[in-house]
């Protein structure tokens, strides 16, 4: 089981890349929120869990969260 002080602190570490005034915050092309990040995470770690696989709340982990977010808002992506 995942510490939910781990959860928080990789939500603040994806959104540091991805939120507002982020390393990439306009790259996605959309609004990226805390609760568009808390959802992709939720996603990604049920991946992992069906997959047998571990989170270990690093670069490939927010990578895969980035990847979650692009398929559920692909819709608004402004091109």
């Amino acid at each position: 089981m995942i510490k939910p002080s781990v959860l928080c602190d990789f939500v603040d570490y994806v959104e540091s890349f991805y939120g507002d005034g982020g390393i990439y915050d306009h790259e996605l092309g959309f609004h990226v929120t805390r609760e568009r990040i808390w959802s992709a995470t939720s996603a990604h770690l049920m991946s992992l869990t069906a997959e047998g696989s571990d989170f270990e709340g690093d670069t490939v982990d927010r990578e895969m969260v980035r990847d979650v977010m692009i398929e559920q808002h692909k819709e608004e992506v402004r091109l």
